[in-house]
């Protein structure tokens, strides 16, 4: 049996996240799907902060998602799958997925992240 190769664990990744999302048939269930993953970017955000950066702040205070209503059944669940994958690591892949990078590491709840810092890409916090 031949191993799988490390960009196939990670394409199977983003299509086991993307068939956990097809299977929350209700809105509901998608948003609390949602609230996870914003839970556990929290938790993966002080890999993404820069040293002088207040952490605990960081990681326990976010400003709000900027994300108009839904009007209808099915435009809700489709944006709550979207919001879902912006907060996954996994669609990015590789090495991304590996140290909790997504969307919502540089833009925190689709705004800015004034303590984002990438070593070796950052020159300045909030920068990459």
């Amino acid at each position: 049996m031949r191993l799988m190769s490390r960009l196939q664990i990670t394409a199977f990744g983003a299509a086991g996240l993307l068939l956990v999302l097809a299977g929350c048939q209700t809105a509901d269930r998608a948003d609390a799907d949602v609230e996870n993953a914003k839970a556990a970017a929290a938790l993966r955000s002080h890999f993404w902060l820069a040293p002088s950066a207040d952490a605990v702040a960081a990681m326990t205070t976010r400003p709000g998602e900027c994300l108009a209503a839904a009007h209808d059944a099915d435009t809700a669940y489709l944006r709550n799958v979207g919001r879902a994958a912006f907060y996954s690591p996994f669609l990015f892949g590789g090495q991304a997925a590996r140290g909790g990078l997504s969307c919502d590491s540089c833009h925190r709840d689709g705004r800015g992240n004034p303590d984002f810092f990438a070593p070796g890409l950052s020159d300045k916090p909030g920068a990459a």
